[in-house]
């Protein structure tokens, strides 16, 4: 991947939190944590320059293994990922990783204390230099001239597709009903996490996610629940060619990767 994006590609480390997901892979899910921890630790070996010993409790020992050098500091490499707990921004912070806030659902203000946790475990590590917090959230946008009230019809348009499965976008389950559509319109709102709409309202939830939560990249989901491909296209190319553009000219600093 290293060589394919010339040095750019990066790796978001995260662990799955449905008991059944686990246990497909063989996972004990009581154990989640324990092995995520010595993962996380030996991706961070491997990454580093040199030969590397993979030891531990949950995979069998393995020496002098090495990676062909990707020139960069595993910490630049790779993001910690969060679904907005307490532990897991705290194990971004111990680990010296960029913190990723994969958000599916609710209102975005409730990341606001994870995120001054973040940033306050590093101040006390005494490693400010290396905070760095991202945003993933699913996103759906069509133009400003599509209908008289974008935003109405963005959320007409896309709730079909994020109410096919459950709240957390996977697979429908009889213990969780998907959204309805005034539901599904509160977490498109200016208060929800959900990034739908017209150019006009990504832009405006674009920044205040930027200004509120000190974000630095914001991985934007367009694929969702069966979405047709032209709708995803049209996403992509409206934030290319008419999101970003307004986002720089307000002077809202968004990576672009």
């Amino acid at each position: 991947m290293s060589l394919l994006s010339r040095g750019r590609a990066e790796l978001v480390a995260g662990q799955g939190g449905l008991p059944r997901d686990l246990e497909l892979f063989g996972v004990d899910p009581h154990l989640r944590e324990e092995i995520f921890e010595e993962r996380l630790d030996q991706l961070l070996g491997l990454l580093r320059p040199g030969p590397s010993d993979l030891l531990g409790t949950f995979r069998e020992r393995a020496t002098n293994v090495e990676l062909p050098a990707t020139g960069r500091d595993p910490r630049d490499l790779v993001w910690a990922a969060s679904s907005g707990s307490p532990r897991s921004v705290l194990r971004a912070a111990g680990h010296g990783l960029g913190v990723m806030l994969n958000v599916m659902e609710g209102e975005w203000r409730h990341l606001v204390p994870y995120v001054k946790a973040y940033r306050e475990a590093l101040h006390g590590f005494g490693d400010e230099a290396s905070a760095r917090v991202g945003l993933a959230v699913p996103a759906f946008v069509i133009p400003d001239d599509a209908a008289p009230t974008p935003w109405e019809a963005a959320v007409q348009q896309a709730h079909p597709y994020f109410a096919a499965g459950t709240r957390a976008f996977g697979a429908a389950s009889p213990e969780v009903s998907p959204w309805t559509l005034d539901e599904f319109a509160a977490q498109c709102g200016p208060e929800g996490s959900l990034v739908v709409g017209g150019v006009s309202d990504v832009v405006d939830k674009l920044a205040t996610l930027r200004r509120e939560l000190g974000v630095e990249r914001i991985l934007l989901r367009v694929d969702i629940n069966g979405l047709p491909h032209e709708s995803a296209l049209r996403t992509l190319r409206l934030l290319g060619d008419q999101v970003l553009p307004r986002l720089r000219s307000n002077s809202v600093r968004l990576e672009e990767r």
